[in-house]
């Protein structure tokens, strides 16, 4: 669970949550819970896919990221 969550980096995640949070309050006039609840769970949901996936990307361009939670998933050479 420890590698999954440095994969998904929920700390990137959560500050991009409060700020689609606070645009969605800000720019509604009326905000249904509702709407709020599944943009902020989809934006969840990319951001830390998309997190997981720059790291995939940049295993084999960087050698900077030796120490990151997808790095130990992968065979040695």
């Amino acid at each position: 669970m420890r590698d999954y969550l440095e994969l998904t980096k929920p700390r990137i995640t959560v500050l991009i949550l409060v700020c689609t949070g606070w645009a969605i309050v800000r720019l509604q006039e009326r905000v249904s819970l509702s709407i709020l609840v599944h943009a902020l769970l989809g934006t969840a949901l990319l951001a830390s896919g998309t997190s997981a996936l720059n790291q995939w990307y940049e295993v084999d361009s960087m050698r900077r990221c030796g120490g990151r939670a997808i790095v130990l998933f992968l065979p040695d050479e």
